[in-house]
């Protein structure tokens, strides 16, 4: 192919990506293996208010007692979701803080109203 023709459009599934869930510290998604999990957010790296956001926008699809867990990085988490959790009347029923590669990763286990 010469340099002034286009290069083909990649197919859909190229272009699309899977939801990023890395393993934490032990190789474990979750360290809350004995809870029933319906969905991972994935907020590390995100900074206020988006950890928040994400976990609204995962609770609003789910149906009552269904649990979410969230892990984020953002150390204003820590306050911003016992308020929230406080605010819409879901239940944080667990949290914890973990260390990824030195860095703190707080991950919090929401159950849906």
């Amino acid at each position: 192919m010469d340099k002034n023709t286009p290069s083909p459009m990649p197919h859909a599934a190229e272009t699309q990506t899977e939801p990023h869930c890395e393993p934490l510290c032990d190789g474990q998604a979750t360290p809350f293996a004995d809870e029933t999990i319906t969905e991972i957010v994935d907020a590390r790296g995100l900074i206020c208010p988006l950890p928040v956001l994400k976990t609204r926008l995962a609770l609003s699809t789910m149906q009552s007692g269904q649990c979410v867990q969230v892990m984020a990085t953002d150390a204003t988490s820590q306050d911003d979701m016992p308020v929230f959790a406080e605010l819409t009347g879901h239940t944080l029923r667990k949290k914890t803080t973990l260390h990824e590669n030195g860095q703190a990763v707080f991950v919090y286990l929401f159950e849906a109203k």
